[in-house]
């Protein structure tokens, strides 16, 4: 485990998952993860994401490169949603987050991407039309997997009407879905 500094104190905790969102030209932002420790480490934890801060805690699986020589992690504009602490054996508490973005998808199958578009678009789908939309979304890069995973799958899909009516026009015309 390593240390996470709040008020010049370190504590320690450990983090069973993350997702970590690196685009080009742009800071780091932690999108969502979950961790375990002491309960004042997890309480040290809450109130550096809640400060709105930003900052880097060196996660125990992290490689030393995995930043990009930041020394920092930005913490979404829209900030995190924390769950209420669960409390372990031995004293421990556990935590989970994720980041407030509503394009931000808990996971990559086919049927979280139907629901996603279904509630966030009004173009018209079926279930069965998903995988060439999804190759369709991630091939345009509209369906964004972050590069640092560790024990989740999470995405970012970027679509609006427009640009979802044309994938599906297009996909009708060269016959790779049907109506």
């Amino acid at each position: 485990m390593r240390p996470v500094v709040s008020n010049g104190i370190s504590y320690r905790f450990h983090c069973d998952a993350i997702v970590i969102h690196e685009p080009k030209n742009e800071s780091a932002k932690i999108l969502a993860g979950s961790i375990a420790g002491p309960g004042m480490a997890v309480k040290a934890f809450r109130a550096a994401v809640q400060s709105g801060r930003n900052f880097w805690p060196s996660f125990d699986w992290t490689p030393a490169s995995a930043h990009g020589g930041r020394s920092y992690i930005m913490i979404p504009d829209d900030g995190l949603r924390l769950s209420q602490p669960h409390k372990l054996d031995y004293g421990l508490v556990q935590i989970s987050f994720a980041a407030r973005m509503p394009n931000l998808l808990t996971s990559r199958y086919p049927e979280t991407v139907w629901q996603h578009l279904d509630k966030a678009t009004t173009t018209p789908l079926k279930r069965e039309w998903m995988p060439f939309i999804i190759d369709t979304l991630r091939d345009s890069g509209r369906l964004i997997t972050p590069a640092i995973q560790h024990n989740l799958a999470m995405a970012i899909c970027r679509v609006d009407d427009a640009a979802l009516d044309q994938i599906v026009r297009s996909g009708i015309k060269h016959g790779r879905i049907k109506i």
